[in-house]
């Protein structure tokens, strides 16, 4: 599935992918237009929290019927993280029922992210591919799909259904 990541107050757009195996979800982030934001070069993969205050690649989920959900932080670097919501901004914690595999890049800002999951992903999901980017000034931009009166990644009604 292709679509593309609108900024907030902005007119750049970033095209996005995801592709679902039976355990796994690749999403692709191609940044290359993002002429002001700096990206290191990727290194070993590692947890780490509060990705959100500099450039990341993040992806909630949830089943569509459900309050619970999960959000998923991948850093250009090659930090990573999951959370567990047990409903709208609720009860957030860390959770270990999937994790980044890799995170690799190719060319100047084309971003590829593979999340492994214990179990088997249950379709329907309601899926929003999100980035936040730092720029060279210090100011954060926000994409999705789509946004409200604020850039709420948290809010599923932008987001995209796997089937």
């Amino acid at each position: 599935m292709d679509l593309a990541l609108s900024e907030f107050e902005g007119t750049r757009q970033i095209p996005a992918g995801i592709r679902s195996k039976v355990c796994s979800l690749e999403i692709t982030y191609d940044l290359t237009e993002i002429v002001d934001a700096r990206f290191p070069i990727p290194g070993s993969l590692m947890r780490e929290g509060s990705l959100w205050e500099s450039t990341c690649m993040e992806l909630f989920a949830k089943n569509p019927s459900a309050t619970e959900y999960l959000e998923f932080n991948a850093s250009p670097r090659g930090a990573w993280n999951a959370y567990y919501f047990d409903d709208y901004r609720n009860g957030m914690k860390e959770t270990y029922c999937a994790k980044a595999v890799s995170i690799s890049r190719e060319g100047e800002g084309q971003f590829q992210v593979c999340y492994e999951f214990a179990k088997k992903i249950r379709k329907p999901l309601l899926l929003t591919p999100a980035v936040i980017i730092k720029n060279v000034k210090g100011s954060l931009c926000y994409f999705a799909p789509g946004h409200g009166r604020e850039p709420d990644f948290h809010d599923f009604s932008n987001s995209v259904c796997l089937e």
